[in-house]
Formats: structure tokens, C-alpha cells, sequence
């Protein structure tokens, strides 16, 4: 990237400098205009567009979050109760982010927005149970234990199971993806210690500054005493839409073609795309390293390769026996030139057209005649080595390499357009890998961008199922350890199961399947699904009453507000020019509102049907 960054600026500084130099020449503007485009100009353009959308989705997330939460909470000092935490979570990770992984990626961009997004719903989690407990209890200090060792002990349980999710990701070969996954843990686990730290001295404060107003319960009472009287029907009705959606779910694909989701608005994209419709041809040649033990023999390989590529769907072939012919055409052009002689003076014959074009031949262009003619009169071929060893070598160096007497040269293959699909892409490298396995030629092997974002792609596939599982295992066993009971365990993934089953669903029914960007939110949703699970049912093993609805009224209020800031948070992806965190924001807040759903809904429900198991474990959590 240091590379390409350096190469891209020399490029834009040269034309504009050389367009200014015209202006102050000519006083007109230059007609001419000169673009890039190419590996990396997309590269160098698509940062920009990331780091543009890294500021504008963090603050814009950022302001909705707070706005959300002063109006939930109907004061604006309740504000300072989610800015400290979340501003110190923010500092702290990217600070620890500095040492381990040094810069972000194209990935990691988001994970400011995610954290906000996230972050955010512990503190609202704890301030919530804090006020409601405030209520109840004598004293500040009995609330503030209250409140940490029943609601502090599932937020803790719930972030270290988001946390987990996230890290799963740090196992993974594909670097993108490890970064995102520490950069992603890393500020969940400092959100949560700035919570736990500096939140409870704060509410020690309190009254120093303002007199605290509670959550509002967002009109969840009168659901939920719906749900109590008519709980068979709504676990009917919810389950027959989870079986209908988890049939839809089973026809997603992992797609891997992720040209669709980069910036729509990358001029060097827009060029090329345009270039390689002019031109019938791709830009993005397949590279053939061709090696034999002389030039001879290279000469001869190559001969056969073009012959071969000839019959396929390829535009163009380039090699350095563009430039330098192989050695028997050159014998063959040198014995043309011998039986063909040439005008004795045709340096004479250049400066008399010249001066009828009405052009004069300057020093450079008498130097480049002269050149030409001379050339023309060798009788000896050039080789390779002689070539290596004139000042052309920094030139001709990146086509062709000889060492420890092996010759080895680059032959750049560029494809059809009609050829540039996945499936026709496929078939052709697979026949040039055969067509080289048929020649024996050894250590001559076929490489490119493509089949490295093909081999990349594989990477991302493997990892992306061995992520969810690790996931899935890190989060259950830190579930287990929390609950302790395999019933209880089971009854906490109630809401993560059914609500990432609708968000697939819903997914596959809008046309989408599941690519690298959108699958960064399956720790998200695996966090959010579990943290909500977790809190509703300790709130209801920890009552007094044992009533279902009135349980889920006092926790689902701070469920509903992370829902929403949560929304929010992601949906400032959506003003975001990069494709792919549009789609990353879309499953994002799809997976939310599902999960929301689910937890406020079904599971209180399913929770009514087995109300005399709950009353077991609640006399056992009693004990």
C-alpha cells in the first residue's frame, strides 16, 4: 500500500503540474485529460473512499446514538452516561489497536461504528437496571450493588460472549479478517471495563448534578399483556414464520465475487469498466512464468504456448518477445534485410519529408533517425542476456530473469471480455494449467491477480465456517459457565437462533447472499441474539413475582433502546459510498430488528409454555 500510495501521488502531482504549466504557457486551458485506472489506482481511490465513509458513519452514528439515548431516557445529562464510557472504549481500543495491528484495512474501517453501535448497549443495560433499582431500594450505594451484581454479572456474560464471537475471527489466515476480528474484541472488551469502571463512580455522583428520570418502557406493557393472554397463538404464529423463513434460509451461498460491492463512485473503476468495453479485452492479465535452461529452449516453449493460447478466447499475448523478437525471427528479419537493401542516405530521405510536412527535424529527432538506421544495418540477433546488460536493464529486468543458467520470463495473457466470468475464467485457467502439466516443462507455472483473489476467496470461504463455529463454541461455553445449567444454557440461544434464522430468511428473500462484508456481522448478531437471551431470562429467574410479562416489560425496555441505538448505528452505513458496508449496515440491522422480535415476542411466549420448568430453576436459583 506505501507503494502504491507513493506511485499514485507522484502520478496526480506530474499531471497537475504538467496541466498548470500549460495554462501558464498558453493562457487556455489544456484540452487533453489524463486518468488512471489499473490495480493501483482502484487500490488508491478505494482508500480514499473508505477513510471519507470511516468519519462520516463514526459521527454520524456516533450523534444518533446519543440523541437516542438522551431522549430515551427523557434528560439531556443522561447524555455524559453513554459519551464517557463509549469516548474512553474508543481511545483505549484504537490506541491497543496502534500496537498490535499498526494501521487500518478496508475492514477494519468499520469497527468504530460497530463499537458505538454496540458499546453503548451496556451502559444502557446497567443505567437502565441502576434507576429502576434506585426506585426500590433505601440508598444509592444498595442500588449500585443491586444493580452490578444481578444486571453487571449478564452484561459481562453477554460482552465476553460478543467479545468471543469477534475473536473467533482472529484465527482466520485471511489478514483483513484477523484485524477486524482483534481491532473488533479489543473495543468490546475496553467499552465494557470503561462501563464497569468509571459508570458506578458517576452514578455515585448523580445527585451532585441532576435528579435522574427512568428508561421509558417504549408502550411494552401492552403487548406483553397480549402475549400473557394469548401466548399459544403467538408462539404459533412466530414459529410457523420461522419455519417458512428457515426454508428460504437453506438456498443462501457464500459468494465470493466481491466486484459488485466496491465503491460505485471509483473514477479508476468507472474507466476501466469503460476501457474494457472499448476495448473487448480485460485489463486483468493472467501472468505465465515461463522458465527453460536456455534461450533456445525459452524461445522454442514460447512458441509452442502462443500457438496454443492462439486457439483460445484470448485478446493478446505480451512478453518481452514484444519488443525483442525471439531469436529466429530475428535471424529471419536480419536475412530479409541482408537481400533488401536500404536507401544510402536515409537520414537525406527523413529531413526532405520533413521539410515537405513543413516540421523541422530537431536534434532528438535527428538522434532517433540515426538511431533507426543503424539498427537497421545489424547482422547479429540480440539475446536476452545482451539486452539485460544494456542500459535498458531497469526496463526489461520485470519481463525476463536469468540466473544460475535458467532463463525465466513473464507472458502476460489477457482474456476476452466474453471470457471474463467466474465460470468461463475457470475453464480457461484449467486448461492452460492442463496444457503445461501436458508439456512437462518444469518450474514454468501460471499465476495473476485472478487466480490469487481466487485462492483469497477460498481462504475467505474456509474461514468464514470455521469462524462460525469457533463462534458458536467460544459463546456457548461462556453461557455454560454463566448459567450453569444446560437448560438454562439452551433457553439463552432461544433468541439468537430464531432471529438470525428470520434474518437469513429475509436476506435470501431480497435477493442477497452472503459475502465477506455482510458475514462481519454474524459475531455482531451472535452477541446481540445471546446478550439478549441471557438478560431476560436471569431478570426472570432473579423476580420476585415469577410474572413473565412484567419481567420482560423492565428488561425489555433496555433490550428496545440497544435495538434502536444499535439501528443506528449501522444505519449510517448506509450513507456510505463503498458498496460492501452498505450491504454489512442492511444485515446488520436486519439481524437487530429480528433479534429484538424474537427475544420481546416469541421468547416470552416459548417462556410461558414451559412456565413450570422456569418455576423450578427459579427456586433453585433461590437456594
Amino acid at each position: 500500500m506505501v507503494y502504491t500510495e507513493k506511485i499514485m501521488r507522484y502520478l496526480i502531482e506530474t499531471q497537475e503540474s504538467a496541466m498548470k504549466s500549460y495554462r501558464e504557457e498558453l493562457d487556455e486551458p489544456c484540452p487533453l485529460t489524463a486518468r488512471f485506472t489499473g490495480a493501483h489506482a482502484i487500490t488508491y481511490f478505494d482508500r480514499e473512499v473508505m477513510q471519507n465513509d470511516m468519519t462520516s458513519t463514526f459521527l454520524l452514528s456516533f450523534l444518533l446514538v446519543i440523541l437516542t439515548f438522551v431522549i430515551a431516557f427523557r434528560n439531556p445529562f443522561s447524555v455524559f452516561y453513554a459519551v464517557v464510557p463509549l469516548l474512553l472504549g474508543e481511545l483505549w481500543t484504537f490506541g491497543l489497536a496502534y500496537f498490535v495491528v499498526g494501521k487500518l484495512n478496508i475492514l477494519t474501517s468499520v469497527s468504530a461504528a460497530i463499537i458505538v453501535g454496540l458499546g453503548i448497549d451496556f451502559a444502557i443495560h446497567i443505567y437502565s437496571r441502576f434507576l429502576d433499582e434506585t426506585v426500590l431500594q433505601k440508598d444509592v450505594l444498595t442500588a449500585l450493588n443491586v444493580t452490578i451484581a444481578e444486571t453487571g454479572a449478564s452484561t459481562i456474560a453477554g460482552a465476553l460472549t460478543t467479545a468471543a464471537a469477534f475473536a473467533a475471527m482472529s484465527v482466520s489466515s485471511f489478514r483483513g479478517l484477523r484485524e477486524f476480528g482483534i481491532i473488533a474484541s479489543l473495543g468490546i472488551l475496553c467499552t465494557l471495563l470503561a462501563v464497569c469502571t468509571v459508570l458506578p463512580l458517576m452514578f455515585l455522583m448523580r445527585k451532585k448534578i441532576y435528579k435522574p428520570k427512568g428508561l421509558t418502557t417504549f408502550g411494552l406493557h401492552l403487548f406483553h399483556n397480549l402475549i400473557d393472554r394469548h401466548y399459544k397463538k403467538v408462539f404459533g404464529l412466530f414459529t410457523i414464520i420461522t419455519i417458512i423463513l428457515f426454508m428460504f434460509s437453506t438456498q443462501l451461498k457464500f459468494t465470493t465475487d466481491m466486484r459488485h460491492l466496491r465503491s460505485k463512485t471509483n473514477p479508476a473503476i468507472r474507466l476501466q469498466t469503460r476501457i474494457t468495453s472499448k476495448l473487448k479485452a480485460s485489463f486483468r492479465a493472467l501472468s505465465l512464468i515461463l522458465s527453460a535452461e536456455n534461450e533456445k529452449e525459452l524461445s522454442s516453449r514460447y512458441e509452442k504456448l502462443k500457438q496454443y493460447l492462439n486457439s483460445q478466447d484470448i485478446a493478446k499475448i505480451e512478453s518481452i518477445y514484444s519488443i525483442v523478437p525471439p531469436m529466429n525471427r530475428q535471424l529471419k528479419n536480419i536475412e530479409y534485410l541482408s537481400s533488401h537493401p536500404l536507401p544510402p542516405e536515409i537520414k537525406v530521405h527523413f529531413e526532405q519529408d520533413f521539410e515537405k510536412a513543413g516540421m523541422v527535424c530537431g536534434e532528438s529527432c535527428m538522434n532517433y533517425i540515426e538511431a533507426l538506421d543503424n539498427s537497421l544495418k545489424i547482422n547479429k540477433p540480440l539475446s536476452l542476456r545482451q539486452v539485460l546488460e544494456s542500459p535498458m536493464e531497469p526496463l526489461f529486468s520485470r519481463l525476463v530473469h536469468i540466473n544460475n543458467n535458467r532463463v525465466e520470463m513473464i507472458v502476460s495473457i489477457y482474456p476476452k471480455v466474453a471470457t471474463w466470468n467466474k465460470q468461463k475464467m475457470g475453464i480457461l485457467v484449467q486448461r492452460i494449467d492442463q496444457f503445461l502439466v501436458k508439456q512437462k516443462w518444469e518450474k514454468s507455472y501460471l499465476t495473476g491477480i485472478e487466480i490469487m483473489v481466487n485462492e483469497i476467496k477460498r481462504l475467505i470461504r474456509e474461514n468464514f465456517y470455521l469462524a462460525t463455529l469457533l463462534s458458536l463454541l467460544f459463546v456457548f461455553g461462556i453461557v455454560a459457565l454463566h448459567q450453569r445449567s444446560f437448560l438454562k444454557t439452551g433457553l439463552s440461544f432461544f433468541p439468537l437462533i430464531s432471529g438470525i434464522i428470520w434474518m437469513l430468511g429475509v436476506l435470501k428473500l431480497s435477493g442477497q447472499d452472503i459475502t465477506l462484508y455482510n458475514f462481519m456481522a454474524t459475531p455482531m448478531i451472535i452477541g446481540i441474539g445471546i446478550d439478549h437471551g441471557i438478560h431476560l431470562l436471569d431478570r426472570f429467574i432473579a423476580g420476585k413475582t415469577g410474572d413473565i410479562a412484567e419481567t420482560i416489560v423492565h428488561t425489555g425496555k433496555a433490550i428496545t433502546l440497544t435495538s434502536i441505538t444499535t439501528v443506528f448505528g449501522f444505519g449510517s452505513l448506509f450513507i456510505g459510498h463503498f458498496e460492501g458496508f452498505v450491504s454489512l449496515g442492511f444485515t446488520s440491522i436486519l439481524g437487530v430488528i429480528f433479534c429484538w422480535a424474537c427475544s420481546l415476542f416469541y421468547f416470552p411466549a416459548f417462556l410461558k409454555l414451559l412456565h413450570g420448568h422456569l418455576g423450578s430453576l427459579r427456586m433453585e436459583e433461590k437456594k
